[in-house]
């Protein structure tokens, strides 16, 4: 394993080394210039989607100067691949989105349709592949997301870090609700705007259409900074469940949550020292009176730190919160503590989620969009360098395989 890891590492260091060539002969060669981009002529040989925003320009000022009041405003979405239009909507509604995020230069942008869009081609949003769980042949929403933390270069920039967690969580068909997402390349009113992350979204109505049923019955509650919101669906039937958590009911816990999704939630986010959770971005959601289920999303600090810390420690490291009491009040139970640590050997030996199959991922997101990283970091300077991105992504691989190895020998010693 030593060997291995030498190698891994000795490989990011010739990388790297290439990499700042590359970068070097790109500033001799080319005049970076954004402007002279346009949506319906740049060929993304079908490695990304290609969005642009028609909207009233004073209007999206607006929108995005005073972006704390849920400012919403109409325009056209229209969708490109391979310099064709293959989508538009002209009845789209725009807002800013995110919390912290909400602040930076390239702002998160929600998008509602009038009605649900036909996707069951995938011509709006093609990840490449989904869950089999889920649907995703109906779209009413989905988010431009501006990677969030992975946006800014004091976090380690990469721009892929959250797509390329989620990817391996889907490729592994873990047992997880999540947003699926694809890269973009996006446009307003034609001109450059950078590069996100379209996904689908986490409301009501799209877990909704992703187990085709009603809105109406979904039960769906958000943790953010350890505070419970209900958001939709039955709230008493929330209010019991974290009353149950509170009086350690275990009897009726084990009836209300789906154990089999609670566990996979749990081992994937501390596997990846996920540190935005679990006092934040949590979701849950029942569909009628079946079981609650958890939903991950915002994976930008996972593994950003914290490296060495065993899967309770990354639990315990928060303040107060449900899932750290649900999972502690479960886990002093005998069958269901063997149950999480006989998933956890499973998935680490059967590698899929293993190093080598996060490096072809995050690869491959890199190749997506290594050619269109200069324009972006031309207009926003984060990361503030191409060569600064290059030994991001680096360390994006490197963090991952020291996790890999540290999580290896706490839970298959």
């Amino acid at each position: 394993m030593r060997k291995k890891v030498k190698y891994f590492i000795g490989f990011l260091i010739l990388f790297l080394c290439s990499a700042c060539t590359e970068y070097f002969e790109v500033l001799d060669r080319v005049s970076i210039d954004y402007e002279l981009l346009r949506p319906d002529v740049i060929d993304t040989d079908d490695k990304l989607v290609v969005l642009n925003i028609a909207v009233d320009s004073s209007e999206f000022s607006h929108m995005y100067t005073y972006y704390n009041e849920e400012i919403e405003i109409y325009g056209t979405l229209s969708v490109f691949r391979n310099k064709a239009l293959i989508f538009s909507s002209e009845n789209a509604r725009f807002k800013v989105k995110g919390r912290a995020s909400r602040a930076y230069p390239l702002k998160s942008l929600g998008i509602r349709f009038e009605k649900p869009e036909c996707n069951r081609s995938r011509s709006i949003i093609r990840p490449q592949s989904i869950n089999d769980l889920h649907n995703i042949d109906l779209i009413q929403s989905l988010r431009l997301r501006n990677s969030g933390n992975d946006f800014m270069s004091d976090r380690n920039a990469t721009l892929i870090k959250d797509i390329s967690y989620t990817r391996l969580a889907v490729e592994a068909n873990l047992n997880i609700d999540l947003m699926y997402s694809e890269q973009a390349v996006v446009f307003l009113n034609n001109s450059f705007l950078g590069l996100m992350n379209l996904r689908t979204e986490s409301t009501a109505r799209a877990i909704a259409h992703k187990y085709k049923v009603n809105p109406d019955d979904i039960t769906l509650a958000k943790v953010t900074l350890a505070e419970v919101e209900v958001q939709n669906g039955n709230y008493d039937r929330v209010m019991s469940l974290l009353q149950a958590i509170e009086n350690k009911n275990l009897n009726f816990l084990y009836s209300q949550i789906d154990i089999d999704n609670f566990i996979d939630y749990v081992v994937y986010n501390t596997y990846i020292a996920n540190t935005d959770w679990p006092h934040n971005n949590i979701k849950f959601f029942a569909t009628d009176t079946s079981k609650f289920r958890f939903f991950m999303f915002d994976l930008d600090y996972a593994n950003y730190s914290h490296h060495n810390r065993t899967p309770l420690q990354i639990l315990e490291r928060v303040t107060k919160n449900p899932i750290t009491d649900l999972f502690l009040l479960f886990y002093e139970d005998e069958s269901f503590r063997k149950l999480f640590y006989q998933r956890f050997a499973e998935l680490l030996e059967s590698e899929k989620i293993n190093q080598q199959h996060f490096q072809i991922i995050v690869e491959r997101h890199y190749e997506n969009i290594k050619a269109y990283m200069p324009y972006h970091i031309a207009k926003y300077q984060h990361p503030p360098t191409l060569a600064e991105w290059y030994k991001n992504v680096a360390l994006l691989q490197t963090y991952f395989a020291k996790r890999e190895q540290y999580i290896k020998k706490i839970v298959l010693k």
